[in-house]
């Protein structure tokens, strides 16, 4: 599985490769032990800035490794939370966290 997320980080002849020091080179190699990743959880486990955590976040789900859900908090004020799931993973678990 791993092969096939860096396979499409490289481009893989499709898309345009990912440059070999971005940040969503680091965040894949989070995605095995952290099934439910956001923007928060990507600046705090790699000490990167934001807008770093936001494109990595963002180039893992345009190469097809992660999938972005919204979450709709009870708070009227601010943004949905936009949370990112590997769906190899879920399929490998059979499960979703999300629900």
């Amino acid at each position: 599985m791993r092969d096939g997320w860096l396979t499409r980080l490289a481009g893989d002849g499709i898309g345009r490769p990912v440059r070999s020091d971005a940040l969503a080179w680091r965040v894949l190699d989070l995605v095995p032990r952290h099934l439910v990743l956001s923007v928060p959880d990507v600046v705090r486990l790699t000490g990167s800035q934001l807008r770093s955590a936001q494109a990595a976040l963002a180039t893992l789900a345009r190469v097809g490794v992660l999938a972005g859900y919204t979450q709709h908090m009870s708070r009227p004020v601010g943004r949905p939370t936009q949370l990112y799931v590997s769906p190899d993973l879920l399929a490998l678990v059979g499960s979703s966290p999300l629900r």
